[in-house]
């Protein structure tokens, strides 16, 4: 409130208009439309009343967050990666495919601890234990300073990041840098159907063990580079029918700190279970976790 001296309350002074006195401040209410998209200032006594607009944040708040899991690694044992599997949002059965099925293909390789959480605070907590993050979301929270922060500090010290389907599409703000470091780029648009991803003639750890050309039953997206981006496509889509164009697949981006590798495939269950998808998502933890 503005008081002087007097004990006077002059909110004119905070809405910019011709002040309005009360002599009391218990006997005014004020309504700051300037700030929050109100309708102009009204006494206490007024016959009309002034209705408040509420205040609208950016940041989601707890009960817009996506659970979280209580997942957490066990202990450490020598060999042994600890792989963090961080989805969720919409348009995809993040908990089917992203979770249950990711999740049981790497802990069953054995030298993989891989756990899953859908919220981006325990993302954050868990970090600090995991050797590779493998991320496929696109729920807003995940675009906030206190995810992308830590995700640049985890990569900042060396670690992995797998980014996998929905993790390449433009999800969340420029501002964050977030596609310009990790990805690239970005997907705004697919296709889909049942389509073949071919290699283009590199050798990479991440193929290892993938047919040079394979089937898949997918959503095929179309990514574009930013100009000047430093990445080595590996696979590539066949023509797709619509755009008449074939489309990176499969790229690693040349980070400074970490080791990064994009995976365009990933949509449903008939992907997810594809073993050439498989190899990848293996051959790319690996990989970026330096084993």
């Amino acid at each position: 409130m503005l008081v002087d001296k007097s004990g006077v309350l002059e909110l004119g002074k905070l809405s910019g208009r011709k002040p309005t006195i009360c002599m009391s401040p218990y006997l005014c209410f004020l309504v700051p439309f300037t700030l929050f998209g109100a309708s102009p200032l009204v006494a206490a006594d007024s016959s009309v009343a002034a209705p408040v607009a509420p205040v609208v944040s950016s940041a989601p708040s707890l009960m817009e967050m996506l659970p979280a899991s209580g997942q957490m690694f066990a202990a450490k044992k020598e060999g042994t990666l600890r792989a963090l599997l961080v989805g969720g949002g919409s348009s995809h059965d993040f908990e089917k495919v992203f979770h249950q099925t990711d999740k049981t293909f790497l802990n069953g390789l054995g030298n993989v601890d891989a756990i899953y959480t859908s919220n981006a605070e325990e993302a954050v907590a868990r970090m600090s234990d995991a050797d590779v993050l493998v991320l496929s979301a696109n729920h807003k929270s995940f675009g906030l300073s206190a995810f992308q922060d830590a995700l640049k500090t985890f990569a900042d010290s060396g670690k992995g990041l797998v980014i996998v389907h929905a993790g390449v599409w433009h999800n969340w703000p420029p501002a964050t840098g977030y596609n310009t470091r990790f990805v690239g780029g970005g997907a705004k648009g697919h296709g889909k159907g049942v389509f073949s991803v071919s290699q283009v003639g590199k050798e990479h750890p991440v193929l290892a063990g993938v047919a040079a050309k394979f089937e898949i039953t997918d959503e095929l997206y179309y990514p574009k580079f930013m100009e000047g981006a430093k990445v080595v496509v590996l696979a590539e889509t066949q023509e797709d029918e619509k755009t008449k164009q074939k489309w990176p697949s499969v790229w690693v981006v040349d980070d400074e700190k970490a080791r990064v590798v994009c995976i365009a495939l990933g949509h449903a269950e008939e992907a997810h279970g594809n073993p050439a998808y498989q190899r990848l998502l293996q051959n790319a933890v690996l990989w970026t976790g330096k084993k």
